[in-house]
């Protein structure tokens, strides 16, 4: 309520109820007893019951400003631990989507040949569910320009899949010492590059949504 609104409401009220009593004792000395007892009286009775619906409106208002207040608490409290684990939620899906494309980015010789392309066939099928299934945790994942961006991963992982299976025989068992010597330094540091402006994305993205809320 508007604080001014309050004092002329309470200016007013002594106003209204001053004025009956005047009229009424209206012309009685001010030195006689009677005359400051029934003014006692008069204003003990009516400022009383007026101050009682103060106190009681009072302590309503009050009742309420505490009940929002744990209301609101309690809300935010709430959200913060939904944020929390969505967080962890994401990070972890971060942390899996590192590992698979690194391990799509390391050439493990100890393997049979045949197999030396399964990570990175592992890694483009585990993109196309990530893009197509995480949009609900990475919402990043409908951004245009972000779609540019893994999307250009995906398309690097198979051109790094199909330049592999040229440059090594898979219908060989070669040991790793007889294995073709070939320089695929040139694609691998382009997935690399990729995969990194990816990733860091999805980091800026996370510590971007943990800060704006």
């Amino acid at each position: 309520m508007n604080i001014k609104l309050i004092g002329f409401i309470i200016i007013g009220g002594s106003i209204f109820t001053l004025l009956p009593f005047l009229y009424k004792f209206h012309g009685e000395s001010l030195n006689d007893f009677e005359y400051w007892s029934s003014l006692g009286s008069y204003f003990s009775g009516i400022l009383i019951p007026i101050l009682t619906t103060i106190n009681i409106w009072v302590f309503i208002k009050l009742t309420q400003a505490i009940n929002n207040d744990d209301e609101q608490r309690k809300k935010k409290e709430l959200d913060y631990q939904r944020k929390l684990i969505i967080t962890q939620i994401r990070q972890q899906e971060l942390d899996h989507f590192s590992k698979i494309m690194n391990n799509a980015l390391v050439l493990k010789f100890e393997i049979h040949t045949v197999n030396i392309t399964t990570p990175i066939s592992i890694a483009h099928t585990y993109l196309e569910s990530f893009i197509k299934g995480k949009a609900d945790i990475f919402p990043i994942i409908n951004d245009n320009i972000f779609q540019t961006k893994i999307l250009r991963l995906h398309h690097l992982l198979i051109d790094y899949a199909k330049f592999m299976n040229k440059s090594f025989s898979v219908d060989t068992l070669n040991p790793p010492e007889k294995l073709p010597s070939i320089d695929y330094r040139k694609e691998l540091l382009k997935l690399m590059d990729c995969k990194n402006e990816v990733v860091s994305e999805i980091q800026k993205f996370i510590l971007n949504d943990i800060c704006a809320k």
